[in-house]
């Protein structure tokens, strides 16, 4: 899955995913941004374990073992590796009440045991109470909510990279911390978003 012209990129952690460019057994090569701070940005390329491999621990490591003999080889023919990034135990939901209300059961049964579930607002939570369910006992729950609508939330980002002290205005909460790292997880999703 990459991006389209109509579609904001995947996110990798600091990198975005754009469309595919070649594809082969294992894997697809994608063009891909680096992102940074001030507007740091680089073109790089992106070799992309395909998503019917990468939940098989053995071509995981397969694609591992490729990454770190790649990145001992010096040539001009073979293009260098800059990073690894593996899967993130983090999930975020940023989806509207009604997809998280229709999604939630398939999303809670693909998180892995001591992963974390981070919500932008407040509406599972209360859904599942009315409904008498809960969050899944083995994973973290974290909060992760900024004050304000689209235009004004976007507005204090830019000016957060601008003004010293100034940027989103951010709530964050844990619900659930079953490894013990919840609250380090919901700080740093704050910074990351912008919250001073």
């Amino acid at each position: 899955m990459g991006s389209t012209a109509h579609s904001p990129p995947r996110m990798l952690g600091r990198y975005a995913l754009y469309e595919k460019i070649a594809s082969g057994g294992m894997a697809s090569v994608h063009i891909g941004r680096l992102l940074g701070p001030v507007g740091f940005s680089r073109t790089v390329a992106i070799k992309r374990l395909h998503p019917q491999f990468a939940k098989d621990p053995e071509f995981a490591a397969m694609f591992l073992d490729e990454a770190r003999l790649a990145a001992r080889v010096r040539h001009p023919n073979v293009v260098p590796v800059l990073d690894v990034v593996a899967g993130s135990d983090m999930v975020i939901l940023l989806i509207s009440d009604g997809a998280m209300a229709k999604l939630y059961p398939e999303i809670f049964a693909a998180l892995k045991p001591g992963a974390t579930l981070g919500l932008s607002h407040g509406f599972l939570l209360g859904h599942l109470t009315q409904s008498g369910e809960s969050f899944p006992d083995g994973v973290d729950v974290i909060a992760v909510c900024p004050k304000g609508m689209g235009a004004s939330v976007r507005a204090l980002y830019l000016q957060g990279a601008e003004v010293n002290g100034a940027g989103i205005n951010a709530s964050f909460a844990v619900h659930q911390d079953v490894t013990g790292q919840a609250t380090d997880r919901a700080l740093g999703w704050s910074v990351a978003l912008g919250a001073p």
